[in-house]
This record gives C-alpha cells, structure tokens and sequence, in this order.
C-alpha cells in the first residue's frame, strides 16, 4: 500500500491522495499542464524547474517513459500531481515506470486527488503557491509561510549543448536560459552549426561571434529576474542580428522593444490553440507561460501581432518591424506530439538567409 501523501494550498485548500514517488516535503509555485501526452517531457522541462507541476488529463503513466524524450538529462520540478496514476505501462518504447522515475529524481508526487477541482483553482488565481509532503505534520499554513521557495534555478547556466567558440559559418547561437534537447535537436534541424551561451552572456560576446541568427530561449522563473538581460538585447537589435526570441525569450524581446508585459490567469502549460493571423491557419502549440505582451500595447511601428491564442485571444507570437526579429510565446522545437510549430522556426531560419 502506497504511503499518504498531502497537498496543501496558500488559500487552504488542501487535497490528500496516496504517494507516487519520492518521500519529502516540498514547497514551491503549484501550475497546471495541459494535453492528453508528453508528461515526460514537462517532468523534464527546464522552464518548469523548481515548481510543482499538475496534470490536468486524467491518466498519467500509462506509456512509461523513454529517455529519448527528456526535454532535459533530468527531473526539472520539485513536485508532481496527477489524478490516476498507471504504475504497469504498455508501450513498447518503454524503458520504465513513471513512479520509479520519480523516486530516483527526488520527487515528491501525488495522485488519487480531484485535479479537475485543483485545476479549476489555479485557472481563476494563476500561480499558487503549495506545499507538498508525505509527512502529516508538515501540512500545515504555518510550515507554507515559514519557508520560503528556492532562488532562481541555477540550472539553464549548466548548459549539455556545445558551447559556442570562435567563428563558423552559418552558426546559430543558442541563449540559454533553460532551453530543452527539443529545441537544440530542432535548430540542428535546419542546417546551421548550432552552439550555446549562458544567461550571463554580454552584447559584445554574443556580437564578435559570427552568426546567422540568435534564439534567446525559454527558461524559468519570473520575467523581473531576467531583467538584466533587457539592455543587452537591445544592443543586438540595434546590430541587426536576426533574434528568435522564444517563451520567457519572447517576453524579453517584447521588453526590449519597449512593449509592456501582463500577467496571464489562467497561465498557459501544456497544448494551446493559436492562429497564424496572417495565413489563418489555426494550430496547435505547446506553451509554459504565467505572462503575455499586453496587445494595448502594441504599436504597429514597432512590431506585428502575428499569431494569437484562439481560447483568450492573448499575444502568441510577434514580427517585429525595427529589426529582424520574431516572437512565439509557444514552443516551436516539435516535442511532445506537436508539430505545427516547425514552420514558425523555419521563418527564423529564413531571417538569417536574408
């Protein structure tokens, strides 16, 4: 018999189920995913690191896992909740079981609770803070206000990816602020010598390397603790080098070009709808973002709204007018089943062309 395990809200609310993997207690910003597949890859993302993710489709485990589809070489969230939990998978790509995966990542997890009930929560707060455990006594308001979360994750600055060194032909520079392997394996994709830089990285080491373009990545977090970055970015717009920013890389490009930035309630994890506004071409996209460009500020001087969210008609993508610059609050690598994305990095791709 599976050990009890507790979910604890900021607001009180407090949901109890059976443990699913690591024993501990976390505490850390509680957010929802969508889509029926892909859990390996969010378990992994880099832009979820240090949160506690929820599921939002019912039966999570069911295929297992696979190494081939880690979005990154391990767990990025420190907790995990989900309905029903499938501990016997049946896929024959399957290298494991979901709650074994859990425990050697140190993660706490949860399942057997209402999600939809939870979910329904975070949609009308966003972001909320929780506390997690497989220890009654740390359930408590009191252990939630008493220890606070962990700083900026550390782990976009460790970069697996090829770092960038001296001169190469049409060489695309990867800004790392907690990219996954699917967007490296999709710019490798298009034919470009592909190379990383840390968050650190200044405008002129970005600028004396010789490079058809800059994807500035998703990554975790808050927006208020990349801000440093803002006046480095507009030093390679005002250089003129094709940028693609993506994710939290697309709200600092939005930043950089003087836009404004809103919260998103609900936030958008997992599958969303968008459309291409100027091909109409309705597509599925996969998203991690707790903020958007607020369109009241868009000037059309400066940028395009080009792609929209169909469910809250809120920013998916910009083109940018004073630069050759593009940016997709979705991600456009193709991982986890969606695929539609590939044309707008194809796009990128054909800014360094030109």
């Amino acid at each position: 018999m599976r050990k009890k395990a507790i979910l604890l809200l900021s607001d009180g609310s407090r949901f109890e189920g059976q443990s699913a993997g690591a024993e501990g207690t976390v505490i850390a910003d509680l957010v929802f995913t969508t889509g029926l597949v892909g859990y390996l890859e969010g378990i992994t993302d880099p832009a979820h690191q240090d949160q506690i993710l929820v599921q939002t489709f019912p039966l999570i485990g069911n295929y297992g896992l696979n190494e081939a589809d880690m979005s990154s070489k391990s767990a990025a969230i420190k907790g995990y909740v989900i309905g029903q939990l499938s501990d016997t998978p049946s896929n024959f790509r399957s290298e494991g079981d979901l709650p074994s995966f859990l425990k050697k990542e140190n993660v706490v997890a949860i399942s057997g609770i209402d999600t939809r009930a939870l979910t329904k929560i975070l949609r009308s707060r966003g972001k909320v803070k929780a506390v997690l455990t497989t220890d009654p006594a740390q359930a408590s308001l009191d252990v939630l206000t008493g220890r606070a979360t962990s700083d900026l994750p550390k782990a976009q600055s460790d970069s697996i990816f090829p770092t960038c060194r001296g001169l190469a032909d049409r060489q695309v520079i990867l800004w790392n602020l907690g990219a996954s392997q699917g967007l490296y394996e999709a710019l490798q994709a298009g034919d470009h010598t592909v190379c990383a830089l840390p968050k650190d990285t200044d405008a002129k080491t970005l600028l004396d390397l010789q490079t058809a373009g800059i994807v500035i990545s998703d990554g975790p977090g808050d927006l208020a603790d990349y801000a440093d970055l803002v006046p480095v970015i507009k030093e390679v717009l005002a250089a003129k080098v094709p940028l693609l920013g993506i994710g939290l890389g697309h709200l600092l490009l939005a930043q950089a070009q003087g836009l404004a930035v809103t919260p998103l309630i609900p936030a958008h994890h997992g599958a969303q709808a968008v459309r291409d506004l100027q091909t109409g071409r309705l597509f599925l996209t996969n998203q991690s973002n707790h903020e958007t460009v607020a369109l009241e500020s868009l000037d059309s001087s400066i940028a395009d709204l080009r792609y929209q969210c169909v469910n809250d008609q809120t920013c998916a993508g910009l083109d940018y007018k004073t630069a050759p610059a593009i940016g997709l609050q979705f991600r456009p690598e193709g991982r986890a089943g969606v695929l539609d994305g590939l044309d707008a990095l194809a796009r990128f791709f054909e800014l360094g062309e030109e």
